[in-house]
């Protein structure tokens, strides 16, 4: 395919109008265009439900997009991290501790932050008591925490919401509703700056409001206007003052600054001027839509409804950019938009023009018709399931090894069975014994420890793919307290257009470089190829320490502690098949992201007696490596071992990583006491696992807690050492 014809396109927030377009480009995929997410936040909230979210009516998830897991089955790439700036000469977005990344066309879809200067308070004393409505998501984490201190209060509390505008008065309404159901008797206050709520709806929906209010007991203040907030007391601009625990802010948001600061057209109010077709002004490689725009020739006001009606448009007009439609077509507003606003626990204020009514029949419409939005979203995708890869279409689809990471590897019998076999008896010269993870060899300038290792992608992200591939690599050197010296470096790009083989290097180069230059760490040669898929193999060199670490050298009585949980290849595993929510991927994959190089200044302090990394064959594989070589069993406190979030469910569900089950076959007879244990995350292949480090017992705690505190806060003692000549693991 020419370069010239194969676009990139980038979509830069998770709003209702990107969201729309990820699911256009799954339904129907172009052929000459990638695209690629990129927001800050893997789960991005549906505003039409966050109300009875507060109220408790709807779970986290039930109001949340999962980018991460949409975009892993629409095969869209995902980026978390935030949008500094935008260069729309030289079109490259700047990110936050990340590689830039350059653009054919973007699509702007961000959210809005509060105005927070009118109010004047302390961040330091009351950053968990004053809650702004935007951004949703800490919205959201901050009434968890202020629900915690109502339950556990035995006082009646004071809670206030400033603005008087559908999004406040709706949020107030439900924040009474979930109290009620706490069965906690707090006073709820509504101030408002101006003499008439819901600004700018039918008088009728002016004054529904103004009753229910009335009647729910939540008392209003008008043409009051709230400049500070100290010592639990509101003040207003004519110095009244009123009590208050907790305080709710719903009044105008702004924009962000970036947009400004990159240079685009914007608004006197910093937002993004685009024309009727959502082309950002003077910028045509760009598109905006939602909450962050102002349009150049009219105004509309903040709304999801807006949003929503935009993304038919939106992914339109980016269809017309790559060819794929003749025109483009305009976006017209809704002359009346229909408006429905929550007014008690099941009652809704439906208005739509001069109609204006409310009752429980509104509460089930608006219900219906969020959750009707949010189905066109349900997952999985069928038809975006892993495709059988070509070569292997004699196997059945349980047979083949979708796996990315440590998970893509071949299983140790089947490694083992062929290498130990009489067949290469001849060759036992050259054939490798059984060594540590790092093996050291004397040379004339001293021991240099070397190992290698490799594996396909794991993650629609090539930077943290380089990133993590790197880390696993010199995983080895840190089991064998090895100082890295320098790499050989070999890089498979998947057959793609040019254009999108050099993002892909690109970026992969640069979290492999982020890794290598903290370690002062060369690459003196390197290798690259095509082929079916992306891969990285990485060979590294180091320096072994007087004092370095084996594997073998376990003594009675040693206690173990495991630097990291375990479950990262079955959460991989889920996310190709569109089975892992968006919030256990981000916490495991920070994980991944932890240096084992880090921990071995620490050890210098200790007496170690053996050391080993989790990876391709699981936490059982790599600790019977450990005994195999000794008389010694190990006693484990399966309570201690820590899984990742999210695992114990995607095993409820019958997902194992592909390497998982043959390692457990494997390993099964050297386990006792399995009786009420699931221990299926135990065999499971880890991508850059923790640390496995066997230490006398009176140094274990003091150890345990320095790992902690350096960062390896899943660092746990999970067993000892035991003097059974079985070489068997004892579960307790």
């Amino acid at each position: 395919m020419n370069a010239k014809s194969f676009y990139k396109i980038i979509l830069i927030g998770g709003g209702h109008s990107n969201i729309q377009v990820i699911k256009s480009w799954a339904m129907n995929p172009p052929k000459n265009a990638k695209l690629i997410l990129i927001s800050d936040q893997a789960n991005a909230p549906y505003s039409g439900m966050l109300p009875l979210y507060i109220k408790g009516e709807y779970t986290f998830d039930e109001v949340h997009f999962d980018l991460r897991r949409i975009c892993a089955l629409a095969h869209v790439d995902f980026i978390e991290s935030k949008v500094t700036k935008i260069d729309p000469e030289k079109k490259i977005i700047l990110l936050e501790n990340r590689p830039s990344v350059s653009y054919d066309y973007a699509s702007i879809n961000t959210g809005i932050i509060p105005l927070e200067s009118f109010l004047d308070y302390s961040k330091e004393k009351d950053e968990k008591r004053v809650v702004f409505l935007k951004p949703i998501s800490k919205l959201i984490y901050k009434f968890e925490i202020i629900l915690q201190e109502i339950t556990k209060s035995n006082k009646t509390l004071h809670l206030a919401m400033i603005g008087g505008g559908a999004a406040g008065i709706e949020m107030t309404f439900m924040i009474q509703a979930r109290l009620q159901d706490l069965n906690k008797n707090c006073n709820l206050s509504l101030f408002h700056n101006s003499k008439e709520l819901l600004k700018g709806h039918h008088v009728r929906s002016q004054e529904l409001i103004v009753q229910k209010l009335q009647k729910s007991g939540i008392k209003i203040y008008l043409n009051t206007e709230i400049n500070s907030f100290k010592d639990n007391t509101l003040t207003s601009n004519n110095n009244e003052t009123y009590p208050c625990d907790f305080l709710f802010v719903s009044t105008h948001a702004m924009a962000p600054s970036w947009p400004k600061e990159s240079g685009l057209s914007v608004c006197s109010e910093g937002f993004i001027k685009v024309d009727n077709f959502l082309n950002v002004i003077n910028s045509p490689s760009l598109f905006a839509a939602g909450d962050c725009i102002q349009f150049s020739n009219f105004k509309l006001n903040k709304a999801g409804v807006y949003a929503v009606r935009q993304g038919p448009i939106l992914k339109h007009n980016l269809r017309h950019v790559i060819g794929e439609e003749k025109s483009f077509i305009p976006y017209k507003p809704q002359k009346s938009i229909l408006g429905l606003i929550h007014s008690g626990v099941d009652d809704v204020i439906y208005s739509k023009g001069r109609f204006v009514h409310s009752g429980k029949r509104y509460y089930k419409l608006k219900k219906y018709i969020d959750k009707k939005f949010m189905e066109n979203f349900g997952l999985p995708f069928y038809h975006l399931l892993p495709k059988s890869m070509t070569g292997v279409k004699y196997l059945e689809a349980s047979e083949i090894n979708t796996c990315g990471g440590c998970g893509s590897k071949v299983s140790p019998d089947l490694l083992f069975g062929i290498i130990h076999s009489p067949l290469f008896d001849i060759y036992k010269d050259v054939l490798p014994e059984v060594l540590d993870d790092a093996p050291s060899f004397p040379t004339d300038k001293g021991k240099i420890s070397t190992s290698i290792d490799g594996f396909r992608s794991f993650i629609n992200d090539p930077y943290l793919f380089g990133k993590v591939a790197t880390l696993h690599a010199l995983s080895d050197l840190a089991a064998n307290g090895a100082r890295p010296l320098n790499v050989n470096l070999s890089i498979t790009l998947k057959i793609a257009p040019e254009k999108l083989q050099q993002y892909e290097l690109k970026q992969m180069m640069f979290g492999i470089c982020e890794i290598l230059s903290k370690h002062k760490v060369k690459i003196i040669k390197g290798h690259s190829s095509e082929g079916l898929e992306s891969n990285i193999t990485i060979s590294v060199n180091g320096i072994s320490p007087d004092k370095n670490y084996t594997k073998f050298l376990i003594k009675q009585g040693d206690q173990l502690i495991l630097t990291k949980g375990l479950g990262a290849g079955i959460l991989l595993r889920a996310l190709m098949l569109g089975e892992c929510e968006g919030r256990w991927c981000s916490s495991f994959l920070k994980s991944l992201q932890q240096d084992n190089l880090d921990i071995i200044p620490l050890l210098d302090q200790y007496n170690i007696s053996a050391m080993t990394d989790i990876t391709g064959f699981g936490f059982v594989g790599h600790l019977l490596e450990m005994l195999n070589q000794n008389k010694f069993s190990v006693e484990l406190n399966y309570s201690k071992i820590k899984l990742f979030k999210g695992v114990e469910s995607i095993l409820d569900k019958g997902i194992q990583s592909h390497l998982g089950p043959k390692l457990k076959k494997l390993y099964l007879k050297k386990i006792e006491n399995l009786n009420n244990f699931n221990i299926d995350s135990l065999h499971d292949p880890q991508t850059n696992g923790g640390l496995l480090i066997a230490i006398q017992k009176d140094q274990a705690e003091t150890l345990k807690n320095a790992l902690r505190k350096i960062g390896h806060v899943d660092s746990e003692i999970i067993g000892q050492i035991i003097s059974a000549k079985k070489n068997k693991i004892y579960l307790k």
